[in-house]
C-alpha cells in the first residue's frame, strides 16, 4: 500500500510539473526562459535543507563510517560542457563538505 502510495504521488507530481511545462511553451521554452534550471534548484535547495537538518538519506548519511569519503569518492572527469545550463550536483558531496568542518 505505502509503496502504491508513493508511486502514485510521485506520479501525480510529475504529471502537474509535465502540465505546467506544456502550459508555459514545451521542455525547450522552459529551458531557454531558466524554468527547468530553477526547478533543478529548488529541489537541490530542498535536499540541502533536508541533509542540513540531519534527515536520514540512505546511501548518503545514514550508513556513513570512517571510509565515507572512499565511498562517495566519484569520478571527477564527468564534467558538464560549456554550453550546459544545468549544473551536475551531488548530495554526496555535500554531505561530505560538511563533515570536514
Amino acid at each position: 500500500y505505502l509503496i502504491d502510495k508513493l508511486s502514485v504521488a510521485m506520479a501525480d507530481s510529475a504529471w502537474s510539473l509535465f502540465l505546467q511545462m506544456e502550459k508555459n511553451g514545451g521542455m525547450e521554452t522552459c529551458h531557454e526562459n531558466g524554468f527547468v534550471q530553477s526547478q533543478i534548484e529548488k529541489s537541490w535547495n530542498e535536499k540541502l535543507e533536508e541533509l542540513n537538518h540531519a534527515k536520514i538519506m540512505i546511501g548518503i548519511n545514514k550508513f556513513a563510517g570512517q571510509d565515507a569519503r572512499q565511498v562517495f569518492q566519484h569520478d571527477q572527469k564527468n564534467t558538464i560542457s560549456a554550453e550546459a545550463t544545468i549544473p551536475k550536483r551531488n548530495l554526496a558531496d555535500a554531505w561530505l563538505s560538511s563533515t570536514k568542518k
